[in-house]
């Protein structure tokens, strides 16, 4: 067997049945491995980028690490963003990077980065955005290479790069297949409760304000949102959740407060300042999700459950405890912990918080006609109103992705995924695919019209993979964010991030004759193509026009406060 061939043996072995990448010179041979073998299906993009946004968009559904596979040189580099953002946002991933054949290190060979003599270095450049940067230049050391690689990227919550000279794919291997590494494997116990931090949680949950618990990524990630619904419901707590962790908590429930953060809402900020204890489920709190946190909670007890300390806006505080080990063992052992105090509470009227920045209130029917002028807000807000139960919607950054996490709505069952890491535009176009290529479902992308002319092309691997999505473009013709900074933040606004218009939904319409595509300027468009959209088998893009200088939900640039329930009703009246 060769190296090529054993590689893609194992991957399927341990349940991955997706390759994501582009073919070439010094990875050819994997591709064809994986063409030959019965179970594996390699899916091929237009761009290494997307090619690893997918492999992470399907990680987050499947659960099992993400796979690309690039060849060398400028295409090795082409995922630098995209690890990055594995490695920040703490997703398992294994890249499998072709390199030029190991006995011409160092020559001037086409696409040499081994770092031989004067050549670039693969391994220092790919290693600075990964948990682990291996090259195997023996073809005996890839059995257990290639299980190192992924118990690193499974334990170490991260992406893995395995280096591949293209002479070591092609060499023999010894045919041993090893199990796939698993968190239950470690064994690990949840953390112990200290006793003074359950007496406090005691009086707390028995007092005049409950509790605040915030849900992250790691809720997700965990597969632990009924257990983290199950102590808030105990404790009878408020509820917010961080900006990619939206769809842990259904929009709709009742002691929801919204989203936290700097695209979130300002109801949470007002119950922090209030609650004497505040716990954090599967987020270190980044800049991004503690927007104004740090301050407001400067009186509360902090319970932190991660496997990883606070991030430093919190981590000095002075009253914070760390509960390391499983997230879904540490939130139960909580409710063990306050079990009396939460039968006592349980007893008297429920606890209900302010009104819900997160809550949920549909349109009216027919409420959108064609003279009514759209917006990005409205935008989302009827978009909400069409997601099939159980949808997954994944978010770019900037101005689209700040009007999704503020306004789209969530069941609590699908996944609202947002790049924030590294923000990495366009991100959502291939993530959307990875997804889609795990549920075969229905999937939604939202994003700017900036991050389209970045990686919306991938577009044509969903036509070829005949993926039912739908992308929903924000067309602003600019820049909008960038623009609004300008002229909010530097003194005026040029025309540096403004666009030569351009009709997006009959422009990819004409490129691809099999494509659906809307070109959407009011309401009623929407509403229909919205409506059409879900009836369509393969994908689908509607490009929205709407205004560069719409006020976004963010707060350094708010003009007006950034709440959720009280405009969403304004809107629907």
């Amino acid at each position: 067997m060769s190296v090529a061939s054993h590689i893609c043996a194992q991957l399927a072995d341990w349940g991955i049945d997706r390759i994501f990448g582009v073919s070439g010179a010094n990875i050819e041979l994997v591709f064809e491995a994986a063409v030959r073998h019965r179970t594996l299906d390699p899916v091929l993009s237009k761009h290494e980028a997307a090619a690893a946004m997918m492999a992470i968009g399907w990680q987050e559904r499947s659960g099992l690490p993400g796979v690309v596979a690039t060849t060398s040189g400028g295409a090795s580099f082409n995922i630098v963003a995209p690890l990055a953002e594995a490695l920040d946002s703490e997703i398992p991933l294994l890249a499998l990077v072709g390199q030029s054949p190991s006995n011409r290190d160092g020559t001037g060979a086409f696409q040499d980065s081994s770092g031989a003599g004067t050549r670039v270095d693969a391994q220092q450049i790919l290693g600075a955005a990964s948990v682990r940067c291996e090259r195997v230049t023996d073809a005996r050391r890839i059995p257990a290479a290639l299980s190192e690689a992924v118990r690193a990227a499974i334990y170490d919550r991260g992406p893995v790069v395995l280096l591949l000279p293209r002479n070591v794919q092609s060499d023999a291997c010894a045919d041993q297949l090893l199990p796939l590494p698993t968190e239950a494997r470690r064994g690990a116990a949840g953390a112990p409760v200290p006793p003074l931090l359950a007496r406090r949680l005691n009086a707390a949950i028995g007092g005049a304000v409950a509790p605040l618990v915030i849900a992250g990524r790691g809720v997700l990630a965990a597969e632990a949102r009924s257990e983290f619904l199950r102590l808030a419901d105990a404790w009878g707590a408020a509820i917010a959740v961080a900006p990619d962790a939206k769809s842990a908590v259904p929009s709709g429930h009742p002691r929801l407060l919204g989203v936290a953060g700097v695209m979130g809402h300002h109801e949470v900020l007002d119950y922090a300042a209030r609650a004497p204890v505040c716990v954090l489920a599967g987020t270190r709190l980044p800049d991004v999700s503690a927007y104004g946190l740090s301050s407001a909670l400067a009186q509360a007890t902090l319970v932190s459950l991660n496997e990883r300390p606070c991030f430093p806006g919190l981590a000095g505080h002075r009253d914070i405890h760390e509960l390391p080990g499983p997230l879904a063992r540490n939130l139960a052992a909580l409710r063990r912990a306050t079990a009396a105090a939460a039968a006592a509470r349980a007893s008297q009227p429920p606890f209900i918080p302010p009104p819900a920045g997160g809550a949920t209130v549909p349109l009216r029917a027919g409420a959108a006609g064609d003279e009514d002028a759209i917006s990005a807000e409205l935008a989302m807000l009827m978009l909400g109103d069409h997601l099939e139960h159980g949808s997954d919607v994944l978010i770019d950054a900037g101005n689209a992705g700040a009007f999704a996490i503020h306004h789209l709505p969530s069941d609590g069952e699908g996944m609202r995924s947002v790049a924030l890491g590294m923000g990495a535009m366009g991100h959502a176009f291939g993530a959307a695919i990875g997804a889609c290529e795990f549920t075969h479902r229905r999937t939604y992308v939202v994003a700017g019209d900036g991050a389209f002319y970045m990686h919306g092309m991938e577009i044509h691997t969903a036509i070829e993979r005949r993926l039912p999505i739908t992308f929903v473009v924000i067309n602003n013709n600019a820049h909008a964010m960038c623009s609004l900074r300008e002229q909010r933040l530097l003194g005026g606004a040029t025309d540096l991030n403004v666009f030569a218009p351009a009709r997006l939904g009959d422009g990819v319409r004409a490129m691809f004759p099999s494509l659906e595509a809307a070109e959407v300027g009011s309401a009623g468009e929407l509403e229909r193509a919205l409506s059409q959209g879900r009836a369509c088998e393969g994908p689908y893009l509607i490009s929205v026009t709407t205004a560069a200088d719409e006020q976004p939900p963010f707060w350094p640039l708010a003009d007006r406060p950034m709440t959720g329930t009280k405009r969403r009703q304004e809107i629907a009246a």
